[in-house]
């Protein structure tokens, strides 16, 4: 069942790749499993992705996918292969902590509906990964920073932080997240990774932990456009309203990209952003254009009303979601994240109405800017990952705080529901990764993965992978 040729790095490889292998049975689930449990073990202490690695149960899967592969049942790609979860998505049987003391013990008796998707098509979890204290304000001090694997000493953002560092990181070969303004974008893009907010309804949120009710997704993140492709047909909801159709473009030809109209986002009044980071986005642009892409000036609605507004629903949402806990047990929240719910609980009803019918009027203008072009193309963020300990981000002209930043560009998209994705584009002069966003209408989802799979597919090489030296560590049921 080994394979020599690759037996030495085999979770360098990708989804598909390792997939494959599985499927000829050149390569054992249980093996590629416990090569990813070996790998989070010397890996996670530098990075501090994991809260949880299911280490017993991993195995235990593994097995059995085996055997059921040596009868002639194959369940498909992810038949076999390592995933993550953040750690706001319950799993039976394994500790879900949502990032918060309180729930430092918690133990779900069920999966969650994504959960049971990814089962079915054959996925082992490998573990939890770290998030921002139920997805909101920060990492709660207990468990710490995600380290991005690219500098150790620089942030991976959120709150995904710890789904994109275990994919960046090779210590697992997909994972999924949730993004209610831009937590799954954000990551992705500071760790050089492909992240993808599907169509809002496209992945069922039944039973994951959630932020927010309205704008909330959950969604995949892995290293390459057919990687990526595999996890989201493993996690569509098909039964679901919000899948509208699946659209793609067609393949081959010397210019693959042909007929595609691209709106590339002008500037706008105020706006603060790394000059490097416009560099990078606009040569993204013109390898689209390389690629057969028409690419349009467009001026896009403004994003610092789309922050404004997402700001008052989540800010509303979260409080009502908690109110119990903050009512009667506000001890259970850090003193950060107990003021940001508390401020939440301040919000007037007429505010929230006022912030819906504005998000009507946004979901408007991004409709009919779809009608002149196929995708909207702008940064993630603004800036590539800052250093851990900073509390403000910027150059010598402008100066922000980190939240407010890596937020500005992201949520639009979770306002008016349409997919959006990040594409790696580069690296900084510090060896960072630089991201762009990819916006498409309702139900574009597969769009988008096949524009980003051309464009990566023509910058040359495979994938990188950050070079981190391990350290030994010993296995348990619980990291972090």
């Amino acid at each position: 069942m080994g394979n020599p040729e690759m037996a030495s790095q085999p979770t360098e490889l990708t989804l598909l790749g390792a997939a494959g292998l599985i499927r000829a049975r050149r390569l054992s689930s249980r093996e590629l499993v416990q090569a990813t449990l070996d790998r989070i073990a010397s890996i996670n202490p530098q990075i501090n992705c994991f809260t949880e690695v299911g280490i017993e149960t991993a195995l235990e899967s593994a097995s059995k996918l085996d055997s059921l592969l040596i009868r002639g049942d194959y369940l498909g790609p992810l038949h076999g292969i390592p995933i993550s979860l953040k750690d706001l998505i319950p799993t039976a049987g394994m500790r879900t902590t949502a990032g918060s003391p309180a729930r430092r013990n918690w133990i779900p008796t069920e999966d969650a509906a994504l959960v049971m998707l990814l089962k079915k098509s054959g996925a082992v979890i490998v573990g939890k990964t770290s998030t921002y204290e139920y997805g909101y304000v920060g990492h709660h001090a207990e468990f710490g920073d995600v380290r991005n694997p690219w500098n150790l000493g620089y942030t991976c953002g959120g709150s995904s932080s710890g789904s994109a560092a275990s994919v960046a990181a090779c210590m697992a070969f997909g994972s999924v997240g949730t993004d209610a303004a831009g937590s799954i974008r954000v990551p992705g893009a500071l760790t050089g990774i492909l992240a993808l907010k599907p169509t809002y309804g496209q992945v069922t949120l039944k039973g994951v932990l959630r932020g927010s009710y309205t704008v909330g997704h959950a969604g995949p993140m892995a290293r390459t456009g057919p990687d990526l492709r595999a996890l989201l047909e493993a996690l569509s909801d098909t039964s679901s309203e919000g899948v509208v159709e699946r659209t793609s473009i067609s393949s081959g030809g010397s210019e693959p990209l042909a007929g595609l109209c691209v709106g590339l986002q002008q500037r706008q009044l105020g706006e603060l952003i790394d000059p490097t980071v416009i560099a990078a986005v606009n040569a993204a642009a013109a390898q689209l254009e390389t690629l057969g892409a028409r690419v349009v000036p467009t001026s896009l609605p403004d994003h610092a009303l789309a922050q404004a507004v997402i700001k008052v629903i989540i800010g509303a949402e979260a409080s009502e979601i908690h109110h119990d806990d903050l009512t009667n047990r506000p001890e259970r929240f850090s003193l950060g994240l107990r003021a940001y719910l508390r401020s939440g609980q301040a919000i007037t009803a007429d505010t929230y109405i006022r912030a819906q019918r504005v998000r009507q009027e946004i979901q408007r203008q991004y409709a009919d800017l779809m009608t002149g072009v196929d995708v909207l193309l702008l940064p993630t963020v603004p800036l590539t990952a800052w250093q851990l300990d900073a509390t403000t981000v910027g150059d010598q002209s402008w100066h922000l705080d980190p939240f407010l930043a890596q937020t500005r560009y992201c949520p639009a998209a979770n306002l008016t529901g349409q997919p959006a994705l990040s594409v790696p584009c580069g690296f900084n002069s510090l060896g960072l990764p630089y991201a762009f966003q990819l916006m498409g209408r309702l139900g574009a989802d597969r769009l988008l993965i096949d524009i980003a799979d051309r464009y990566s597919a023509s910058i040359a090489g495979p994938p990188q992978h950050p070079r981190i030296t391990p350290q030994v560590a010993v296995l348990s049921g619980r990291v972090g």
